[in-house]
Order: C-alpha cells, then sequence, then structure tokens
C-alpha cells in the first residue's frame, strides 16, 4: 500500500526496477511545511557512501520500501550526497525525517 513521503522511515529498503534490495534510505531530502520532496539519502549498498536518489526515480513508497526505475548496477552512477549542497536538520539528527531544514552556516 502507498503511502506519503512524509511516512518514509528511516532505513527503509530501497529496491530497484528488477525488485533487487540496493540499500537503505539514510534521509528524507525535503521540506515538509512546503510538502515538497526532492528525494532521499541513499545509503547504496557495497558502495561506502551516500547518493541522492531523485523524487523522480522513486516510483512507489510503501511503509517498508521504496520502488525505483533504477536499472541493475545504475545506483552507482548516481549524484554523492553533497552536505553542503543540502541543509541540516535542526536541532536533530539528519538521520530523522520531517524535522525543518534550515541553512547551514560555512
Amino acid at each position: 500500500r502507498a503511502v506519503s513521503w512524509m511516512a518514509i522511515h528511516q532505513s527503509a529498503r530501497v529496491v530497484d526496477g528488477d525488485g533487487t534490495d540496493i540499500g537503505h534510505v539514510e534521509a528524507v531530502l525535503g521540506d515538509e511545511e512546503d510538502d515538497i520532496f526532492h528525494g532521499v539519502a541513499l545509503d547504496l549498498k557495497g558502495w561506502g557512501g551516500h547518493v541522492e536518489l531523485p523524487a523522480d526515480r522513486i516510483q512507489r513508497i510503501t511503509a517498508d520500501k521504496i520502488y525505483t526505475d533504477l536499472g541493475p548496477q545504475e545506483g552507482e552512477s548516481l549524484k554523492k550526497l553533497e552536505p553542503d549542497r543540502w541543509f541540516e536538520f535542526e536541532g536533530r539528527s539528519r538521520f530523522l525525517k520531517r524535522a525543518k531544514w534550515e541553512k547551514k552556516d560555512n
């Protein structure tokens, strides 16, 4: 059953277009206040880093999984997550969902 992007939980499994588990969610990239979903920070299995999975590559969100249109090995071509490009969660770990984003001062 499909759910809203605001219901994505930390460590939700992410699968490619064939249903193969490719990693898990580390953070939701979006703005809860304005209901703008950009995608998720994905901890890609076997890659050793986080990548940005854009919202337009996500086909369906359920309570425990995120289904994508990614082909086999395509996850490795996703853009590496650049923390400076995004925002820190105000007063909370970036691993929590639905927190208000606040621009980092650097």
